[in-house]
């Protein structure tokens, strides 16, 4: 995967990398940056710069089971949207640079649309925050 720079919507975040991870790293001759951003590509189910599949969801598993998001949301509505994301990724057809236009301007009405819908929907203290109450 080449580095290219940042694009619309795309923000570059500091981390503070333990010196375990730096070393393994650099004996397994590893760019930890790379490492990261197809984590995250996985993750956000993006086109370019991603693994497969099966990636995508272990990623999505890693997350959840770290239970981001759980204090807004139940475990399937999670996953609702990560299978949301993997639909709008399989509406690209890899094609023409009109076709990609097209995708490009598809995409960005439905994660806008898409935020939107889970954003309303969002509500704090749901049934697993009062579980871990009791």
């Amino acid at each position: 995967m080449k580095n290219t720079p940042l694009q619309r919507g795309e923000e570059s975040y500091a981390l503070q990398v333990p010196e375990q991870v730096r070393l393994l790293c650099e004996l397994l001759d590893v760019d930890l940056s790379r490492v990261l951003q197809i984590f995250i590509n996985d993750l956000g189910h993006d086109l370019y710069g991603a693994n497969g599949s099966n990636e995508r969801w272990m990623a999505i598993d890693y997350f959840t089971h770290c239970g981001y998001g759980l204090h807004l949301f139940e475990d399937d509505e999670l996953h609702q949207m990560f299978y949301e994301l993997e639909q709008l990724r399989n509406r690209w057809c890899n094609g023409s640079q009109e076709a990609e236009r097209k995708y490009a301007v598809y995409r960005e009405k439905y994660l806008s649309c898409w935020f939107n819908t889970w954003q309303m929907k969002r509500c704090p203290g749901t049934m697993t925050q009062a579980l871990e109450m009791l």
